[in-house]
């Protein structure tokens, strides 16, 4: 699979790219850590999670192939990783110091153009993030999810999923199980579809 933006560089800029090869489960970055480089998912999942009290995972983010992570932070006043950045499967990633991507942005149009596309998606899908929490009920957040995802989802577990929408596997299951006797969605397997009441 090509990467849009880093075929936008030059010869002389690849020289500037750090790729690295990432074990499944390994911890990247630990939340509170510094922000220095642009993160591009050449291959791989990489997610942003976090722990809540009781030891729940909270999944900010999940970063796929093409995708990049890092660059909200690393011009922000506070430029700290607000979460652990975590390999979900084995993944390449391409880093570009800060200093380095600064002068790629200033020398290279195309970079620049791509750079700022892959920023406006980052908004875009942290706006959907923030849609979904700021749901406190499960059936809310389940059904603005499947929405977002054209009413009909799969996934690879209730737990993954449940952990995608910020909530405990057992509240999943019982709102799974209202909406279905409410005949709002169809669950078959690993997949669920909003239906016609």
């Amino acid at each position: 699979m090509e990467i849009k933006i880093l075929s936008c560089l030059t010869k002389e800029e690849r020289k500037l790219v750090k790729g690295l090869s990432i074990k499944k489960g390994l911890t990247i970055f630990k939340e509170g850590e510094t922000c220095d480089s642009f993160g591009i998912v050449v291959k791989g999942k990489i997610q942003i999670v976090s722990y809540s009290i009781e030891g729940r995972t909270l999944i900010y983010n999940t970063i796929l192939p093409g995708q990049v992570f890092g660059n909200n932070l690393l011009f922000s006043s506070e430029s700290v990783f607000k979460g652990n950045v975590i390999a979900e499967e084995q993944s390449t990633v391409a880093f570009i110091k800060k200093e380095d991507l600064i002068t790629i942005l200033q020398t290279n149009k195309e970079f620049l153009l791509e750079y700022l596309n892959k920023q406006s998606d980052f908004s875009k899908e942290l706006n959907s993030r923030i849609k979904i929490l700021s749901n406190e009920g499960a059936e809310d957040r389940l059904l603005v999810y499947l929405g977002m995802n054209g009413n009909n989802i799969t996934f690879k577990s209730i737990t993954k999923l449940a952990d995608e929408l910020c909530l405990t596997r057992e509240a999943l299951s019982r709102c799974v199980t209202r909406l279905e006797k409410k005949h709002l969605i169809k669950r078959t397997g690993h997949n669920i579809v909003r239906t016609q009441k």
